[in-house]
Order: structure tokens, then sequence, then C-alpha cells
């Protein structure tokens, strides 16, 4: 299918309100901001599990996703772009509790990376720590009602680790705004999922310049 023919048939799909998860490719089901919109209420696929292996005391970041991170944060500082992370949400349960010695050790292990990295982190894992009702499908997606919740804490945590200049200018954005890149070569390839690092990247990019053309 050509990149026209998949525009217009997204652009179909945002003015149906059907909620129902349609099968085949994800643009069938998000609107025009790149949200889920069949993401309401919880199914029963969402079971509490350890997330990559956390409790275990042998747990421990990659020399490839070590690698591949480092790589991708000298290619913003490169472009003037600041990264943040952020913990991704996670399903409150006995499999992954936060209170375990052995998990904090483990999120102890991220933080010093990081940190060994300078890269500002936006705050705590229990900031994003939900019971399963705001959960959609699995324990990695949350439904709209837990998505509006992490979507203010992390505007919350952001703000406050902005400059007092920069806040002014990102609170202008409105939702929907669209940016477009120019000036930047590719950025590193990353490759597979970076095994060791649970839950996935979850990095939070800003262009520090006029590289975003807001319209």
């Amino acid at each position: 299918m050509s990149p026209a023919k998949i525009i217009a048939a997204a652009e179909a799909s945002w003015t149906k309100k059907d909620n129902k998860l349609k099968p085949g490719p994800i643009y069938q089901n998000i609107d025009q901001y790149g949200d889920i919109i069949q993401n309401k209420g919880t199914t029963n696929k969402v079971t509490a599990v350890g997330y990559g292996g956390m409790g275990s005391p042998d747990w421990g970041i990659t020399s490839y996703s070590k690698k591949a991170i480092s790589s991708f944060v000298n290619y913003c500082r490169e472009n003037e772009i600041q990264v943040f992370f952020t913990w991704p949400s996670t399903l409150k349960s006995k499999r992954f509790d936060l209170n375990n010695k052995i998990i904090q050790e483990n999120l102890t292990k991220i933080k010093v990376f990081l940190n060994h990295l300078a890269v500002p982190v936006l705050g705590e894992p229990g900031d994003f720590y939900f019971e399963r009702k705001y959960f959609f499908d699995t324990h990695y997606h949350l439904n709209q009602t837990g998505r509006d919740i992490r979507t203010r804490k992390l505007i919350k945590h952001l703000l406050l680790s902005l400059p007092p200049a920069a806040r002014g200018s990102f609170e202008q954005i409105k939702p929907g705004t669209r940016g477009r890149t120019k000036n930047l070569k590719e950025p590193p390839l990353i490759g597979p999922p970076c095994h060791g690092v649970p839950w996935g990247l979850n990095f939070l990019c800003i262009f520090s310049k006029m590289w975003l053309r807001y319209k």
C-alpha cells in the first residue's frame, strides 16, 4: 500500500466511533494525534507479571543496551536535543512489588546508569505504578482513564525539570500540534529491542532550538 493510501485509510478511521479494536494495521485504531481510540475498560488479558526478571538479584542492564542507549543520548546531544528518561507504567501486583528490596536495588541500577549519562529522570517508579483497572489489554498498555492520569503526571514532572524560559513555550504547544524537523542527520540505528532494559526505552526528547516548526 502506498503512503498516500495509508494516510487516506488512517484519516477515514479517525471518523469512526465504534470503539472496537480492529485487526490489522495500527493506523486503523488511532486518532489524528496518534492515540489509540479503542482502549476503554480492562480486558481479561491484563495479568500480573514480573517485568523482565526485575525480581531477580542477577538482573542487570546488558552491555548491548548500555551501548545503544549511550549512542542514542550522544546523538541527541550532538544535535542539541534534550533527552529525559521517564518510568513506564507498571501494574501493581505481588510479582512486581516496589517495596521488594531486590526490585528496589534493580531500579537503582537504572538510576545509576542514567546518572552516569547525565540524563534527567522524570519522577519515580511509584509515580507510574497503577491498579489493574487503569490498564487496557496488556500489563504495558493503559486504558483511556489511565493514560489521562499518566499524562498529567508526566507533564507535571516535565515542567519542573525544564528551565523557566523553556516552560512557557512548551505550555503554548496545543494538543495535536505537529512539528517537522530539519538539519538533522539520521539517528543511530538501535536495532532490535534492548534486552536488559525493562519495558523498552522510555525516553522523551525535546528540541532545544528551532528545529520544530509548529503549525
